[in-house]
C-alpha cells in the first residue's frame, strides 16, 4: 500500500524547471513516483490514511440538481472536480483529465445520465487538467454540444499543438498523468464569444463570461436556476480542508490586470455560490473574491520585489514560498502533512511565481503599463508577512487594512497608513464588493445642463445592490471635479434638476484627476488616491464627451466605459461624416448639402451653395446635439441668418431639404454583431419643430410610445436603425432618429445619437420600456457590455504566444 510523504519541494529530475513553469500543475517528486511506478488505476491510493478506490465514482449533491464528481487527477482525491447539471438538459461542467474520462463515465451513469441524455459539455478552459477528457466524453455522449471559448476552440479540434507543447514539459509520463486530448469534430464545437448561453432547459440556463487573467480563453459560467458561479481557475485554487485560497498565475497567459477585471466582472454577477475545479463550492463570496484580489497582489508583489533584488527565479520561488507560508493553514504548526502536500499538489510556488515573472518582463518592456504591474513602491516587508495574515481574512489582512485606510501593526512596529493609496489594482474600499461607477457629466458643450439631469437620472436607476455610483463633473474650465455622496444623495432625493446640480458642481466639487487604471486623486494632493473606478458611464453630450475626445482620453487611461469607441462616437457626432457612412450602407437620408465658414465667406453668392434644394430647409452645425443651433427655413433670408448662427457652434454647416413627416426614434443596444432595437417612439411638438427649447424645457413637446404606425414600418425603422449603428461601428447604445413621410411611405434616417439623453423625458428610455426592458435593466446591461469590450481591449494588448497552452 502506497503512502504519500510529506512533500518534498523539489521538481521531478527529469522535468526542466522552464518547462515545469509552463506547464503546471508541477507534481512533487512523490506523486511523480507515484504515477512512474505502475500504480493500478483502480488500486487503492492511499490519501490522509484513507484508501480511494478510482472505480466507485466520489458524487456530492449540492443541491439545485448540481452534482460534484471528484475527477481524481493522479489519483488524487479532492483536487480537481467537475460538475453536472442534471435537468431536461443535463450539462456537464468540467471533464477532468482523459484519464478521468472513465470516472466521470461511471458518476454520470450513477446519476442517470444515459449515453444520448447529455446536451452539454463546458469547459471554463483547455488546460488538460480541466479540459483533457472533453474528446473521449465527446464520443462516448454523440449527442452533447461542446462548448468552450472561442480561443481555445481550434485547441480541441486539432489538439496536435497543444499536445506537442505537453510532451515537451512532461515526456514520458504524460500519457499517465494527463493522457491524450482527443480531437473533437470541428461541427460539435460551439465556440463563445465574450459572453453567450448554453441551454439547461426549463427555462433555465448557463451564461457564459469572458475572464482572463488566468488563461487568455478562460470563462466563468453563471447557472441562472441556483445562482451558482463555475470559476475555473480565475479565482484561484481552494482547499477545502484548511479554507486556504493561493493564486493561479502560470506563464504565459497570466496578466494581473485581466485577473483583477475578472474578479470585479465576477463581484457583479453576485452568484449565491463559487465552484472551484480545484476545489469545490464556497458560499462566502464576496469574502473570498476579495482573498483572491489580496492573494494575486500579495505574490505578484513578492515576486516584483524578488526581481528588483536582483534575484534569479529559482531564488525568486523559494523567497516568495517562506513569505507566504505563514498566510495558509496548511502549513500551520501541527497541521497534517498530507494537507500540506495536497495544496502543493494544485497550487505549485515554482508554477506562481514562474508565471508572474513571465508577466513582470513582459510589463518591463511595456513602460506605459509599467505602473499596472504591481503596487507602489513599499517596501513587501511592510506588509506581505503578519502573524494575522493566514488565510487572508479581511479582518486581519495588513494588505486591505492598507487599502481601507486602517491602522495595524507589523512585528513590533506600527504603521498608520498615511501613504497608502486608496482603491487599489480593482480590490474594494468597501467590504460590500460593488462595482464602482464614476458617472461623469458637464463639459464645456452647451449640453452641460441636459448632461446633470442625465447624469442623476443614471445615479437614481442604478442597482443600488451591484453598483456605487460617483459624480464627477466637468465643468466649463474642463477641470474634473468630485461631488461629495452626501450631495448627490440630495440632489437624488429632492430630484433636482440638471442646473441645479451644476451649480453644486461649481460650488462644491473637489478637483481631480483620472489616472491609469481609473485611480482618482486629488489634485492638490497627486499621490493621494481617493477612489478607483471600476468603469466609467459618461453622459456629456455634445463636443468633448461624445464626439470621440472623452472616449479617446479613457482609452489611454486604460479605463472601461460606456457607450461607442473614439472612432464611432465620432462619426456619430460629425452629421457629414455619419451622412457619409449612412449613404456607403444604402441607409436613405434626406438631400443636402455641407460647406466650411471660409467657403460660405469667400462665395459672391454663398446661397448657391445650397442651391438644388426644396424648401424648408434645415440648418445644423455639424457637430452639435440636441437640436442646438438647428434652425428651420422657409427663404433665402432665413437660411443666411440660420448658417450665420450655426457657425457660432462649429465650422462646418450642414443645410438639408425638410421632409414633412413624422418623427420616429429608435434606441439600440449591444455591439455590432448582436445588438437589439426598442420599439419606436414618435416625437411630437406643437406649433414648431424639435429644437433644444421643445426637446427639453417645453410642455409643448409629446412623446408616444410605442409609435402609432403600421407593423412593417415599425420593422423597417428597427432594420434601419441596426444598419446605422454598424454603419458606424457602434457599440453599447444609441438612438437612431427617423423621419416618416406618411403619404409617400417614405423614410430618411435623420442622425444617430452615441449618448442619448437619459432624463426622465428621454425618449430612448421610454421606447425600450414599451419593448418591455426596465430603464435598471438598461444600465446593467451597458455596464456589461463596457466590460466586455474591456476584456477584449486587454486580449489584444498581450502578446500572443502559442507555448503554453496545455496546462495550468
Amino acid at each position: 500500500m502506497l503512502v504519500l510523504p510529506f512533500r518534498t519541494g523539489r521538481l521531478c529530475p527529469f522535468v526542466r524547471a522552464d518547462s515545469a513553469r509552463l506547464y503546471g500543475p508541477t507534481l512533487p517528486v512523490c506523486t511523480w513516483r507515484l504515477i512512474l511506478s505502475g500504480h493500478s488505476a483502480s488500486e487503492p491510493v492511499v490519501w490522509d490514511n484513507n484508501p480511494v478506490n478510482r472505480d466507485q465514482p466520489d458524487i456530492t449533491d449540492l443541491g439545485h440538481d448540481v452534482f460534484q464528481i471528484d475527477t481524481r487527477m493522479a489519483g488524487y482525491p479532492g483536487i480537481t472536480a467537475g460538475y453536472l447539471i442534471r435537468g431536461s438538459r443535463p450539462c456537464l461542467v468540467e471533464t477532468g483529465t482523459s484519464t478521468s474520462a472513465p470516472i466521470v463515465a461511471r458518476a454520470l451513469a450513477a446519476l442517470g445520465v444515459g449515453a444520448d441524455d447529455l446536451a452539454s459539455v463546458v469547459v471554463t478552459h483547455i488546460h488538460l487538467d480541466h479540459a483533457g477528457g472533453v474528446g473521449d466524453i465527446a464520443a462516448a455522449y454523440p449527442k452533447a454540444e461542446i462548448v468552450v471559448h472561442q480561443r481555445g476552440a481550434r485547441h480541441l479540434a486539432d489538439p496536435s499543438a497543444l499536445m506537442v507543447g505537453a510532451e515537451m514539459a512532461f515526456g514520458d509520463a504524460l500519457d499517465q498523468l494527463f493522457g491524450r486530448l482527443a480531437a473533437v469534430p470541428g461541427d460539435r464545437i460551439r465556440a463563445l464569444d465574450d459572453t453567450g448561453v448554453v441551454d439547461l432547459g426549463d427555462g433555465r440556463r448557463l451564461d457564459s463570461y469572458h475572464s482572463p487573467g488566468h488563461a487568455s480563453h478562460h470563462v466563468g459560467l453563471i447557472d441562472s436556476g441556483s445562482g451558482d458561479l463555475y470559476v475555473g481557475d480565475a479565482v484561484g485554487v481552494y482547499l477545502p480542508d484548511t479554507g486556504d485560497l493561493r493564486p493561479a498565475t502560470p506563464s504565459p497567459d497570466f496578466d494581473l490586470d485581466a485577473a483583477l477585471a475578472s474578479l470585479t466582472r465576477f463581484r457583479a454577477l453576485q452568484p449565491t455560490r463559487l465552484l472551484f475545479s480545484h476545489y469545490g463550492p464556497v458560499s462566502n463570496v464576496p469574502e473570498i473574491l476579495d482573498r483572491s484580489a489580496e492573494e494575486l497582489t500579495v505574490w505578484v508583489e513578492g515576486t516584483r520585489h524578488a526581481r528588483r533584488l536582483g534575484l534569479d527565479l529559482d531564488h525568486a520561488v523559494a523567497m516568495v514560498r517562506e513569505q507566504t507560508l505563514a498566510r495558509y493553514n496548511a502549513y500551520a504548526d501541527g497541521a497534517d502533512p498530507a494537507v500540506a502536500e495536497k495544496i502543493e499538489v494544485i497550487s505549485r510556488a515554482e508554477v506562481s511565481v514562474g508565471g508572474i515573472w513571465h508577466w513582470l518582463g513582459k510589463m518591463a518592456a511595456v513602460p506605459e503599463r509599467a505602473d499596472l504591474a504591481g503596487l507602489a513602491e513599499f517596501p513587501p516587508s511592510r506588509w506581505l508577512m503578519s502573524p494575522g495574515a493566514r488565510c487572508g481574512r479581511p479582518a486581519s489582512s495588513p494588505l486591505l487594512a492598507f487599502v481601507q485606510g486602517e491602522d495595524f501593526v507589523h512585528g513590533d512596529a506600527s504603521w498608520d497608513g498615511e501613504d497608502r493609496v486608496g482603491n487599489l489594482m480593482g480590490i474594494p474600499l468597501t467590504p460590500d464588493g460593488k462595482t464602482c461607477i464614476g458617472v461623469v457629466f458637464g463639459g464645456p458643450s452647451a449640453e452641460h445642463q441636459i448632461s446633470g439631469a442625465s447624469a442623476l437620472a443614471v445615479i437614481r436607476g442604478l442597482n443600488a445592490d451591484r453598483f456605487r455610483p460617483v459624480a464627477i463633473g466637468v465643468d466649463q474650465d474642463c477641470r474634473w471635479r468630485l461631488l461629495a455622496a452626501q450631495t448627490v444623495q440630495e440632489a437624488v432625493a429632492r430630484r433636482a434638476d440638471g442646473p441645479a446640480i451644476q451649480d453644486r458642481l461649481t460650488a462644491e466639487g473637489t478637483e481631480v484627476e483620472l489616472r491609469r487604471g481609473g485611480r482618482l486623486v486629488a489634485s492638490e494632493a497627486p499621490g493621494t488616491v481617493i477612489e478607483r473606478l471600476d468603469v466609467v458611464f459618461p453622459v456629456m453630450h455634445g463636443p468633448f464627451g461624445e464626439d470621440g475626445v472623452l472616449q479617446g482620453y479613457l482609452e489611454a487611461l486604460g479605463v472601461p466605459y460606456v457607450g461607442s469607441g473614439v472612432v464611432a462616437s465620432g462619426v456619430g457626432m460629425d452629421k457629414v461624416a455619419m451622412r457619409r457612412a449612412f449613404a456607403a450602407e444604402g441607409i436613405p437620408i434626406a438631400p443636402g448639402v455641407w460647406f466650411t465658414q471660409r467657403q460660405w465667406a469667400i462665395r459672391e453668392d454663398p446661397l448657391t451653395l445650397a442651391d438644388g434644394l426644396g424648401w424648408p430647409r434645415f440648418v445644423k452645425p455639424a457637430n452639435m446635439g440636441s437640436s442646438i443651433g438647428v434652425s428651420r427655413v422657409t427663404g433665402p433670408a432665413e437660411l443666411i441668418r440660420a448658417v450665420e448662427e450655426a457657425f457660432q457652434y462649429d465650422d462646418v454647416v450642414l443645410v438639408e431639404e425638410g421632409i414633412t413627416g413624422r418623427e420616429l426614434l429608435c434606441g439600440v443596444i449591444g455591439d455590432a454583431d448582436d445588438a437589439e432595437t426598442s420599439l419606436p417612439s414618435e416625437l411630437r411638438v406643437i406649433g414648431g419643430f424639435p429644437d433644444y427649447e421643445q426637446k427639453y424645457l417645453s410642455k409643448a413637446t409629446t412623446v408616444t410610445s410605442p409609435a402609432d404606425v403600421p407593423a412593417d414600418v415599425t420593422a423597417r425603422v428597427r432594420e434601419l436603425s441596426l444598419r446605422a449603428f454598424r454603419a458606424i461601428g457602434g457599440y453599447g447604445l444609441a438612438r437612431v432618429d427617423f423621419l416618416y413621410d406618411e403619404a409617400a411611405g417614405r423614410l430618411c434616417a435623420g442622425e444617430i445619437n452615441t449618448m442619448p439623453g437619459f432624463t426622465a423625458r428621454s425618449m430612448f428610455a421610454r421606447g425600450w420600456a414599451e419593448t418591455g426592458v426596465p430603464y435598471e435593466q438598461i444600465l446593467d446591461r451597458l455596464v456589461d457590455l463596457a466590460f466586455t469590450r474591456d476584456t477584449r481591449r486587454r486580449d489584444r494588448a498581450r502578446r500572443p504566444e502559442s507555448v503554453g497552452q496545455a496546462v495550468r
